[in-house]
């Protein structure tokens, strides 16, 4: 269950979203969903090949509000999966854990993943990146882009509305507004992590009451889709959310984490016109050197802290390995790694 995480970094991250639901929806409008199912549906209209810049932001409420905002920043270029292979891309990220911040790299050539750590490169052990190739395989519609996470939109965006059009990076696109329903973007993200992940037999990342703790949450949230206006083919995607965990007695499902606000935004640029031609890098080691024996076990001791009681003490191993990890982000790998399940 835990290593599925590890599908949504090398992704790239392509796609999240918070919000909520109500029964009392005005009437949809036809023109904002038929924009969606151009821009979600078409195969036409999928993103191939595109740059990518992504943007994470949570300033937490509760515990984790003293080490500061989490951050990541994400970019670089990415191309559709090809048959049997792993998306292609070279990305480099930043993020930022307890005000101390983290550097590297993902690279993916479709048949080898790597990561880069302070500059210097390791290599994905080999049957991780087979477990990741099969679960992208059996995703629906696997090539043409959301569609090869087994994510849909359009199951998920409440009452969309089409607010104008705007230039964008030289391209005239339509804004397209509403909420999301969290529940089922969590189920889409569920099914494709567990398939990805290998963690069919392990029930699923998130159970049904674990998603709805997370939908109950959601205060309030925009979601703004922005599609070319003449080809409808996604070039951005903005989300805001406020949430507070404020049932069951205050209990939050992440240790630390009583609420927050969310800044998410996705941007694509040169959309089915860059060129993504990916070697592996020269000299890389196995990343085994680092976590001991998989990627898995770091995925494993991140999962730990975060999805585990509040009271077994993980959150507090992480945040030992963040604080004493002097900026090196290799040194966070191999303390994180080594955590205590």
């Amino acid at each position: 269950m835990r290593r599925a995480l590890l599908c949504l970094a090398l992704g790239a991250t392509l796609l999240t979203a918070c919000g909520g639901g109500d029964d009392n929806a005005p009437k949809r409008d036809d023109a904002a969903q038929r924009l969606l199912n151009q821009t979600f549906a078409n195969p036409t209209n999928a993103v191939k090949n595109a740059r990518l810049r992504f943007t994470f932001r949570l300033d937490p409420k509760g515990l984790l509000e003293l080490g500061g905002p989490i951050k990541l920043n994400l970019g670089g270029r990415f191309a559709a999966a090809r048959d049997g292979e792993l998306p292609r891309f070279d990305t480099d990220f930043a993020t930022t854990l307890a005000m101390e911040r983290f550097t590297g790299g993902l690279r993916s050539t479709g048949g080898q993943a790597f990561i880069s750590l302070d500059g210097r490169p390791y290599r994905i052990d080999k049957a991780f990146v087979a477990q990741l190739r099969a679960g992208v395989a059996r995703a629906p519609g696997h090539r043409l882009g959301l569609g090869g996470l087994g994510i849909d939109p359009r199951r998920w965006i409440l009452r969309p509305r089409v607010r104008g059009s705007e230039q964008l990076d030289g391209v005239q696109v339509t804004r397209v507004s509403g909420a999301v329903n969290l529940a089922r973007l969590l189920e889409d993200l569920d099914s494709f992590l567990t398939k990805a992940g290998g963690s069919a037999a392990a029930g699923g990342f998130l159970t049904p009451a674990t998603r709805r703790e997370f939908a109950d949450a959601i205060d309030s949230s925009n979601v703004d889709v922005l599609s070319g206006a003449s080809d409808h083919v996604l070039r951005e995607l903005r989300i805001t959310a406020k949430f507070t965990f404020k049932k069951h007695g205050g209990l939050t499902p992440i240790p630390g984490l009583a609420g927050g606000k969310l800044n998410i935004r996705l941007a694509l640029a040169g959309v089915n016109q860059t060129r993504v031609s990916v070697r592996a890098p020269a000299g890389a080691r196995p990343l085994a050197e680092l976590t001991g024996h998989s990627i898995g076990d770091f995925v494993d001791g991140i999962a730990g802290a975060l999805i585990s009681e509040a009271d077994n003490g993980l959150i507090g191993q992480a945040l030992a390995c963040i604080t004493g990890a002097d900026s090196s982000t290799a040194a966070l790998v191999t303390c994180i790694s080594k955590i205590d399940l």
